[in-house]
């Protein structure tokens, strides 16, 4: 009688399961990728991805640790967790799990760690003071903890690198796209319009992103001033986490611009392809980005972009939109009228061939099969 050996267990450990890029590139990854012998452990919270994760027969745990107040109890729960679970690769993912996660790996003997790296750390004097100390601090552990670290983009390498990271451990991987699911889909554009009441010969400028001083919510009401002084015909929609009425800072920034009856909010919803393709052109405002996931997945829906020179922004729209400086809602208001004002026909082509570079560029199986290199095969 042979023995059977024992499944090897890739675990994931996430500092929350918001609604936000790394968690969404996770979500994807382990959809697309083998879901068998898979564990994620977010530290702090579920807002969205857990369930989602569990649905797949993902086992999916939730640590509910305060972001604020790490401590030696928490570290030794997690390393307890881990030493059951018994994983043969830890990935990490996000500045504060590599350090606290990665350290209670290390201490629980895991074979293999992983960071995964997804901010590129451009402003750090924007950064909460936490953030900036665990950045640095992980820094000299890279030297000994993991056996790799895996950027999202280039840019997110050289500035770590550049604050000494390892630079023997470094990889750069993508994000990858589901290309069934971000499409070209005029059903979808309509019957989003129609929802929130913008007729189909009304411009639509927008941008989905969470409020936080680090997406520039006021550059973009800049640029939708700007643009209203010289066309009507245009409206603007917000969309992602603490985008409502309820805001009473961003609500403050809307009156004080005078754009209230031009400004629309979309709540935080799973179909966000739809919103995408109700646009004419997506802004990404942001001061600091590593690998916008935003610009690949409007272009993947036909929406070409305006981007801030953030992370590799530039390398995502390519030639088929505009990058201009942070914080230059003026610039931001003349690409945009650009591209809106172009005809008809050449605005067509331009959505195949933002829809095309993605494609081409960022599919998500070709990027799947990247990490799975780094992975346990499972027997």
């Amino acid at each position: 009688m042979s023995l059977q050996k024992n499944p090897k267990k890739t675990l994931h450990i996430i500092t929350s399961l918001q609604n936000g890029g790394a968690e969404s590139f996770l979500f994807t990854l382990i959809k697309e990728g083998n879901r068998k012998n898979v564990v994620v452990i977010s530290l702090k919270d579920d807002w969205g991805y857990g369930k989602r994760l569990e649905a797949m027969g993902v086992k999916v745990m939730v640590l509910g640790m305060q972001a604020s107040r790490p401590n030696l109890s928490s570290f030794f729960q997690l390393r307890k967790i881990i030493k059951k679970e018994q994983p043969e690769v830890v990935f990490t993912w996000l500045h504060h799990a590599s350090l606290f996660a990665g350290l209670a790996a290390y201490f629980a003997s895991v074979p293999k760690i992983i960071w995964g790296v997804r901010d590129a750390y451009m402003q750090p004097e924007k950064e909460k003071i936490s953030t900036r100390v665990v950045v640095r601090v992980s820094a000299l552990f890279s030297y000994f903890i993991p056996d790799h670290i895996i950027y999202v983009a280039q840019k997110a390498r050289e500035v770590h690198e550049s604050i000494y990271y390892d630079k023997k451990k470094s990889v750069v991987i993508p994000n990858g796209y589901n290309l069934k699911r971000f499409t070209i889909d005029q059903d979808a554009r309509l019957a989003v319009r129609q929802e929130l009441d913008i007729p189909e010969n009304i411009f639509l400028v927008g941008m989905i992103a969470r409020f936080d001083p680090m997406k520039d919510h006021e550059s973009f009401i800049k640029a939708a001033r700007n643009l209203i002084d010289k066309h009507e015909n245009i409206h603007f929609l917000l969309c992602g986490s603490g985008i409502s009425e309820d805001n009473a800072e961003l609500m403050k920034m809307i009156q004080t611009h005078n754009i209230s009856k031009y400004i629309s909010f979309a709540k935080t919803r799973v179909d966000i392809e739809k919103i995408y393709t109700a646009l004419d052109v997506f802004l990404l405002s942001s001061v600091t980005e590593a690998f916008p996931n935003v610009l690949c997945e409007a272009m993947a829906c036909g929406t070409p972009c305006v981007s801030t020179d953030v992370g590799d922004a530039a390398l995502i729209v390519n030639d088929t939109g505009a990058i201009v400086k942070i914080s230059d809602h003026k610039q931001m208001a003349v690409e945009i009228e650009k591209l809106l004002l172009m005809p008809d026909d050449i605005r067509e082509q331009l959505k195949l061939d933002v829809r095309e570079h993605i494609e081409h560029t960022f599919p998500i199986k070709k990027i799947v099969k990247r990490y799975m290199n780094f992975l346990p095969s499972v027997d």
